[in-house]
């Protein structure tokens, strides 16, 4: 391993990278919370295995968000099975995926 002197300029882009990191983490899991509050409000159960999609209406009645639900989906399922059977069991059982989106004139 080689070492390399830098100066103040990098030192303190090195510095910003590492702030910005400490930051994003921050952030990503103050949004975690909230969306889980979120969908704590609209009454979707953590442990519910079938929620079903709603759309937010504000009290005039437009739409202001929706909550897609999806179920995780799209891996070579024959592979994982053959490969990893214990994890083929876990992944058989579906869990759905709760995403908070702004509601479109095609959705």
């Amino acid at each position: 391993m080689s070492t390399v002197e830098v100066g103040d300029d990098i030192a303190k882009l090195y510095e910003e990278v590492r702030a910005a990191s400490a930051a994003r983490r921050k952030w990503e899991t103050y949004e975690k919370k909230v969306k889980a509050d979120l969908l704590n409000l609209l009454g979707y159960d953590p442990d519910d295995d079938k929620p079903e999609t709603k759309v937010a209406t504000d009290a005039a009645g437009a739409p202001l968000f929706k909550v897609d639900v999806t179920y995780r989906d799209g891996f070579d399922k024959g592979r994982l099975k053959t490969l990893y059977p214990a994890a083929f069991a876990d992944c058989e059982l579906k869990t759905p995926v709760k995403t908070i989106r702004p509601v479109t004139a095609d959705s």
